[in-house]
Formats: structure tokens, C-alpha cells, sequence
């Protein structure tokens, strides 16, 4: 089966999927994380995004680097 994966980082999580015998055409919960510097900003971004996905959580992001604290996470079932 041929994939069209991207050149990037993201492509080489797929390629190593593939490599292991991983079916990409199996629908699967996938998460995107986007960190933002402020709660506001997650959360603004949060609703925006909301109809997107079929969940979007906010938390404070424990390891985060001084100015981007928090994380929002939006998943959603589909192809990868």
C-alpha cells in the first residue's frame, strides 16, 4: 500500500509505523498537543478549535519551559 507521508518529523513517526507493520488505513484516536504561554491562550485557542475535535482538554504542562505552561490537547479518530 502506498502512503503519502509527510517529510518531517511527524512523517518519521509514520514511517517507523509502517517499518513495524502498522496498517496506516485503520481508523485510530489521534492527539495533536499544541503548548501555550497562559491559560488564557489555551483556552481561547481550545474554543476555537472545540469543533474540530471530539475532545479538547486543557492542563498546566508539568515539564514546560519558562512561558509555555500550558497544554491543549485535541483528539480525534481518524486516519493517520
Amino acid at each position: 500500500m502506498q502512503h503519502d507521508i509527510p517529510g518531517d518529523v511527524n512523517g518519521d513517526v509514520l514511517r517507523r509505523l509502517v517499518a513495524d507493520g502498522d496498517n496506516l488505513s485503520v481508523p485510530r484516536t489521534l492527539d495533536f498537543q499544541i503548548i501555550f504561554p497562559d491559560e488564557k491562550s489555551a483556552t481561547r485557542f481550545a474554543e476555537v478549535v472545540s469543533s474540530k475535535f471530539d475532545s479538547v482538554k486543557i492542563k498546566l504542562f508539568e515539564k514546560g519551559k519558562p512561558g509555555l505552561a500550558w497544554d491543549v490537547t485535541g483528539s480525534r479518530m481518524m486516519l493517520p
